[in-house]
């Protein structure tokens, strides 16, 4: 057990603090070191783990993130954009899952790579008032208003 000696009052607060930061210090074994690389917008370009493992990041001339590589291309993810800035679509190994939304920004459907879709319904106030999962069934929200 880590015994502290303090000359000065700390309040119960940051006592605690420390003794969360000292407990927790063994932790810091495991934490991997990565290194950052970045574009002159502030984009992350590339990340390097302590194991020299490589992730680059590819952006458009909007800064939305468009592509995540790896040196596995099974990892590989692209992802697509409306108008709006609204994902519209994410490409993996799996498929292509798309997005649409109303004229309001509100998601109303979502397809998971082919294989299963599902809906969203709102009311006036934006609240989302259903939900319908691919099998068919319904959730429906109520608000107190």
């Amino acid at each position: 057990m880590n015994i502290i000696y303090f000359k000065k009052h700390l309040s119960a607060k940051t006592i605690l603090l420390l003794l969360i930061m000292i407990n927790s210090l063994s932790s810091f074994a495991n934490i991997e070191q990565k290194r950052y690389q970045y574009d002159l917008n502030s984009n992350i370009t590339q990340q390097i783990t302590a194991k020299g493992d490589q992730i680059d990041y590819t952006y458009d001339s909007l800064n939305q993130l468009i592509k995540v590589s790896t040196s596995d291309e099974d990892t590989d993810v692209e992802y697509g954009y409306d108008s709006e800035g609204r994902i519209t679509s994410l490409k993996d190994a799996t498929g292509t899952d798309l997005y649409q939304y109303d004229t309001l920004g509100r998601l109303t459907s979502y397809e998971q790579a082919g294989v299963a879709k599902f809906y969203y319904f709102y009311n006036e106030l934006n609240q989302l008032t259903s939900f319908k999962d691919p099998l068919g069934n319904w959730t429906n929200y109520k608000y107190n208003l």
